[in-house]
């Protein structure tokens, strides 16, 4: 992950589990280490909406008061998942900011989670990539 400009990268390790909530639902929650040292807990959820036609999901931790919610959508090949949503920004104190989370699958052990924050332009600014492996 990177912390803001001109920050060097920081590495962590973590755990997850994932839980399946009656087929509609994929349920984790996990734990890692803050780039200051100190556990950080989060629940995310995703499953798909029939009523609104669309994938929904929520984040949220124990060092944040903000609730993620996320919309998304599933790439054709079904391997790519790609959740929208605003939350506080982290460069201006007080304003917000959209995001963009991408879950790849790449096989039945491993996926990655690719965090973007939109930039003043228009693009996405990686800021984070989390890479799972199934034990």
């Amino acid at each position: 992950m990177v912390m803001g400009p001109d920050q060097p990268k920081m590495t962590a390790k973590g755990s997850e589990t994932v839980k399946n909530l009656g087929g509609l639902w994929a349920l984790a929650e996990g734990t890692t280490n803050m780039p200051d040292g100190s556990l950080m807990s989060y629940v995310s959820t995703l499953g798909y909406d029939v009523s609104f036609k669309e994938y929904r999901g929520c984040w949220f931790a124990d060092m944040s008061s903000h609730l993620w919610k996320q919309v998304g959508e599933l790439s054709t090949d079904g391997k790519t998942m790609t959740l929208t949503c605003e939350g506080p920004s982290f460069v201006v104190d007080g304003a917000t900011a959209m995001f963009r989370d991408v879950i790849e699958i790449i096989d039945a052990d491993h996926r990655t989670l690719t965090s973007y924050g939109e930039q003043e332009d228009g693009s996405w600014q990686e800021f984070m990539k989390v890479r799972f492996t199934r034990i």
